[in-house]
C-alpha cells in the first residue's frame, strides 16, 4: 500500500512538472536576455528550481518499478529458494 501511494505521488509530481513545463514553453521559446532580462531570468530560475524534483521523482518511480518487478519474479519462481521448501 505504501509503495502504491508513493508511486502515485511521484507520478503526479512528474505530471505536474510536465504540465508546468508545457505552460512555460512559450515563455522559454521567447527568452530574450537582451530586451527583457528580468522576465527571462525569472523563467530560467523557475525551470531550474523545478527540475531537481523531477529527477528525484523519476528515480523513485524507477526504484519502485524495479522492486515490483523483482517481487513478481520471486513470486513466479516460488520464492527465494525456487519453491524448494
Amino acid at each position: 500500500m505504501r509503495r502504491r501511494l508513493r508511486a502515485t505521488v511521484a507520478g503526479a509530481s512528474i505530471l505536474l512538472f510536465l504540465v508546468h513545463l508545457a505552460a512555460m514553453s512559450p515563455a522559454l521559446a521567447h527568452i530574450d536576455f537582451e530586451h527583457d532580462f528580468v522576465a527571462s531570468t525569472k523563467v530560467l530560475l523557475d525551470l531550474v528550481t523545478s527540475g531537481p524534483s523531477l529527477l528525484e521523482n523519476c528515480k523513485d518511480l524507477a526504484q519502485i518499478g524495479f522492486a515490483i518487478t523483482m517481487g513478481i519474479a520471486q513470486r513466479d519462481a516460488g520464492g527465494i529458494d525456487g519453491g524448494r521448501g
